[in-house]
């Protein structure tokens, strides 16, 4: 996990704005996310600084299962849909509004990990 943390540091440092160089994780856990899966993916914000999700797995028949993120709570659409591929990451800020999309076929699984 450390080498992840490392890893993603320059990005932390030349994508997020300067009052967030300085985070460090708190908490990080594994997902895997497949149809029939008993969850309901609300849209929210996460309760800490900063959010990096690293696809680690995903079937090739995978369909759904996009980040939607929002202006605002209240938005009916996103402004960007995130589509996972293995070994890529979203970083942002843990207060966007995103949601993911159910999955609809295939399955997926991501690290978490919240600074």
């Amino acid at each position: 996990l450390e080498c992840l943390v490392e890893a993603a540091a320059p990005a932390v440092q030349a994508l997020l704005p300067p009052e967030l160089h300085a985070v460090e994780l708190q908490h990080a856990f594994r997902t895997n996310n497949f149809v029939g899966r008993d969850e309901a993916f609300k849209r929210h914000v996460d309760k800490y600084a900063v959010t990096l999700n690293v696809c680690l797995r995903k079937t090739a028949d995978v369909r759904g299962s996009r980040v939607f993120f929002f202006e605002s709570d209240a938005a009916a659409e996103p402004s960007y849909a995130h589509v996972h591929e293995v070994g890529l990451a979203v970083l942002h800020s843990s207060k966007e509004w995103h949601q993911t999309e159910p999955l609809l076929a295939g399955e997926r699984g991501s690290l978490i990990m919240w600074y």
